[in-house]
């Protein structure tokens, strides 16, 4: 009898092991970690230059990020928009010097690349404008990128689509928009004129789907200065343009002025219709101009 009760407790112990090796091992296996730091690809306190990010499907959407360093919160993010009539241009032209003058500021700088005309219509090149904030957006973590301060700069017809993406689709994100000679009134009879003196007789149909009637809504919505929002706005503009008539900037600034909603209309006396700084010659004061707007 004592010999049973000898083994009853010897099977007694060996469960009760059994269950405290277990509770050990679940224990063990199962304990809380620490929660892994992140590490950014692109750590804030080292530059970068990320040439051909991939936003789209397009075979055109593309761009370049510029990622100073040092960045913080306080660092704007300037996307460039290049001209080009709706119908040409790329960032690696004349865009990219301008890229590289606001990166050696300092300036967070995404210099896109988009959709163009005619394969493509203005509410495509607005949502590819759109496609990379939210590309930017999902990988702010990554690029060590704060995207509470975003303004949009673009030349020509790039100016324009600066100016009617903030108007239509930026209003809450974008923090002001400098325009470079941009285009803001598409329902004008001389600037329809004008198109056609571009070799660009179909340039309405091909960028707006429809041709010119005046007052028509697709020429109202393509306007920005029928879709003013209150958005900062800087007009750089020479007196002396034979492509986008200095008019177009001043009706725009008369407008906003009316409206009470901050602008700057920066007129230079000469310089036609040159790509970046209107001329070289005012290509320091254009940019001083430029980042002195943005940082207020």
């Amino acid at each position: 009898m004592q010999f049973v009760n000898n083994i009853k407790g010897l099977y007694l112990v060996a469960a009760l092991a059994l269950v405290l090796v277990g509770v050990y091992l679940y224990t063990f296996f199962n304990r809380v970690k620490p929660p892994e730091v992140f590490k950014p690809k692109y750590p804030a306190d080292e530059a970068f230059v990320l040439k051909d990010l991939k936003y789209g499907k397009d075979t055109l959407n593309y761009f370049d990020l510029y990622l100073p360093k040092n960045r913080n919160a306080q660092t704007p993010l300037l996307i460039i928009i290049h001209g080009g009539a709706w119908v040409q241009g790329d960032k690696n032209m004349f865009w990219s010097d301008m890229a590289t003058d606001f990166y050696d500021e300092k300036i967070c700088v995404a210099n896109i690349n988009y959709r163009l005309a005619p394969k493509a219509k203005l509410n495509d090149m607005l949502a590819d404008i759109r496609s990379v904030l939210l590309y930017l957006r999902n990988n702010a973590a990554s690029f060590s990128l704060d995207l509470t301060k975003v303004h949009l700069l673009g030349t020509s017809a790039g100016g324009h689509l600066a100016l009617l993406y903030a108007y239509t689709l930026g209003e809450k994100d974008i923090k002001s928009v400098t325009s470079f000679a941009g285009p803001t009134n598409f329902n004008d009879d001389n600037f329809y004129l004008l198109t056609q003196q571009w070799g660009l007789p179909n340039l309405y149909k091909d960028v707006l789907g429809k041709d010119y009637i005046k007052n028509e809504p697709e020429v109202i919505k393509a306007s920005p200065i029928h879709n003013i929002k209150n958005i900062p706005v800087l007009l750089i503009h020479a007196l002396d343009d034979d492509v986008v008539p200095f008019s177009q900037s001043k009706q725009l600034a008369d407008s906003l002025q009316f409206k009470k909603i901050k602008n700057q209309l920066f007129t230079l006396p000469n310089g036609k219709h040159s790509p970046y700084g209107l001329n070289n010659s005012f290509k320091g004061v254009v940019n001083e101009t430029v980042l002195k707007f943005i940082a207020k």
